[in-house]
Formats: structure tokens, C-alpha cells, sequence
């Protein structure tokens, strides 16, 4: 029947999505009643974590007790441990927490250059490599502002303390984000750099904003049982 091969088919993907790689499944039906089956899984013995390997390439791979030190802060980040249940959420959710810490700062085109996972379903066990390639080290450059068309670039200069040749650092742009969308100028604000890592000195930071209206008119009606009707109006310039 098209179901149960259905069925076979799909039950080995789902066990091993959450670390069963040996299930058996068995498929039985009830002769009193021709139209009901019973479908068993046996998942058998769960993979767990065995060894863990993360490797650097690019900048980061460099000599130094600077470097050094960011690579075992790598290493100690990885969230997938050694004994812990091989799921594919897992694994997928580590790489990208671990690529995450590497660009965070100074490596704003770092990324995963390699991942595997070696499955030995008949030991219940998985070994893990990852490769992070840091790419060069960026420094930012001079702010670039897109979107203005009634404001003046004066209410955004002020704020921004961006200074040349400053590392990149992730936290910067989002203070700077953040500063800007406070003000009352702005209904969007964007803040971010191209990664290319053929040129990552004084890379340029691209802000772009959408501006709030100028003058805005509120209207508001209600009731309370204490107040009767209202009506509520309010006027921003």
C-alpha cells in the first residue's frame, strides 16, 4: 500500500532528525478489523556526540596570544557538547551560533568554510568538524546616509561616533541604529557595511532611513463608563 511504503520511507528521516539512525519499523494490522493498523518504531540506541573539531582558517588561523585566545573562546562557545544527542536542529543551530561570535567583531565576512558530521549508526556515535574562516580583518570608514529628502543630515551627524579606521565591531553599528531611531526623524533606520573581503579597510558604512511625516495628526474616539464619550486629538510637528 502507498502509505505504508510511505510511511518506511519517511520514519528513518524523522528518528534521524533527533538522533535515531537505526529505527525498525513494523507495520501491523488487526484482522477483526481489515482497516486498522498499528505502526511500531523501535528507534533503537540514540547517537550522542562524540568528538568535537574546530578549525581556523584566515587571520584568525595567525600566530599571537591575541588570536589564540579568540580561538578557544570559539571553541568554548560551541554549543553542541560531547555527549549530548546528535539533532540536526542542534548541529544546525551551533554552526550558526559559532559563525555568529566569529563575525561579530573584527571578522565581518568570517563564515563556516566546511562542516561534517561522520555518523557510525552501528556505535551511536558522531564525530563533528567545522572549519571557520575568518577572512581579514575589517575597519570602518566613513558613514554614507541614504534616504533623506526634508531633514537635514545635521540630525544625524550629530550623533554618529564612528571614527575611521575603527575595528569593526557588530555592537557599534547597532548602537549607532539604535541612537538614530530614537529620534523622532525616523521610521526605519538601517545600519550596515559591505563584506568584501577584498577590501576590508575603511569599509564604508551605509545607513539608510525612511523619514517619518513632518507634521502628523492623531484622531481618537472612546467611552468609559466614567467619562462618557471622548474624543482625543493630537498634532506632531
Amino acid at each position: 500500500r502507498a502509505w505504508m511504503r510511505d510511511v518506511r520511507k519517511r520514519v528513518p528521516g524523522i528518528a534521524a532528525a533527533e538522533g535515531w539512525f537505526s529505527p525498525k519499523v513494523e507495520v501491523r494490522f488487526d484482522e477483526q478489523a481489515p482497516d486498522r493498523a498499528t505502526v511500531s518504531v523501535d528507534p533503537g540506541t540514540r547517537t550522542t556526540v562524540g568528538n568535537v573539531t574546530i578549525e581556523f582558517a584566515g587571520d584568525l588561523a595567525g600566530e599571537g596570544p591575541e588570536r589564540e585566545a579568540r580561538r578557544e573562546k570559539l571553541r568554548e562557545s560551541w554549543t553542541l557538547k560531547a555527549g549530548a544527542p546528535f539533532r540536526s536542529e542542534d548541529w544546525e543551530s551551533a554552526k550558526t551560533q559559532l559563525q555568529e561570535s566569529l563575525d561579530d567583531r573584527d571578522y565581518a565576512a568570517g563564515r563556516i568554510s566546511e562542516s561534517e558530521a561522520r555518523v557510525d549508526a552501528e556505535a551511536a556515535h558522531a564525530s563533528l568538524r567545522v572549519v571557520l574562516d575568518s577572512g581579514p580583518r575589517f575597519t570602518l570608514g566613513e558613514v554614507h546616509i541614504e534616504g533623506l529628502n526634508h531633514y537635514p543630515e545635521s540630525v544625524i551627524r550629530r550623533v554618529v561616533d564612528l571614527e575611521p579606521d575603527e575595528p569593526y565591531r557588530r555592537s557599534r553599528l547597532n548602537e549607532l541604529q539604535r541612537a538614530v531611531q530614537n529620534g523622532p526623524w525616523f521610521s526605519s533606520v538601517v545600519v550596515d557595511i559591505d563584506r568584501d573581503p577584498a577590501h576590508p579597510q575603511r569599509v564604508p558604512v551605509r545607513m539608510s532611513v525612511v523619514e517619518r511625516p513632518r507634521r502628523e495628526v492623531g484622531l481618537a474616539a472612546g467611552y468609559g463608563t466614567d467619562d462618557g464619550a471622548r474624543l482625543e486629538t493630537a498634532y506632531r510637528d
